[in-house]
């Protein structure tokens, strides 16, 4: 019984890893509102994963970290797969780039410019590894909450 109460908040955790999972697929297919609905839900998970560790008394340093990951996936790399998808919707090119590799001539396709839309997934990657080792942070934010960034940037992108 023990071993579930302690894993409630994890099950909470990898539903909000899932939604953004799936939340960049959509995204990928252009689908902005459904990939919207995806990150609602996985900034719901999370609100309660946290709540669920602190009232059953599990917070755990792999809770932590788990979460952390989450909201990369959830409230990091959507935004920058949006941004991306955005800045090709408004008629940035692609560029193909191809090289050759064991007898092999492999071609992709990216759009350097619109690159940039990845710096949002930076940012998010470094304000959660900082939030990680700042012992500061436990009971108050410093900074943008990595959920709250993608509320900024998801709703200009619908």
């Amino acid at each position: 019984m023990n071993y579930i109460k302690k894993n409630i908040p994890n099950l909470f955790t990898s539903l909000n890893f899932l939604c953004g999972c799936f939340a960049t697929y959509l995204a990928f297919k252009n689908l902005f509102e459904a990939a919207f609905f995806m990150v609602f839900l996985g900034a719901f998970f999370d609100l309660f994963d946290g709540f669920f560790a602190r009232l059953l008394k599990a917070e755990s340093s792999f809770g932590l970290q788990f979460d952390s990951m989450a909201d990369l996936i959830t409230s990091g790399l959507v935004p920058g797969v949006v941004m991306y998808k955005m800045f090709l919707e408004i008629g940035i090119r692609e560029i193909d780039f191809s090289f050759i590799f064991l007898q092999n001539n492999f071609v992709f396709s990216a759009a350097p410019f619109a690159l940039v839309g990845f710096l949002i997934s930076l940012g998010a990657a470094i304000r959660l590894s900082n939030f990680n080792i700042d012992k500061e942070q436990r009971y108050e934010f410093k900074g943008l909450p990595a959920p709250a960034n993608v509320y900024c940037f998801s709703t200009v992108a619908i």
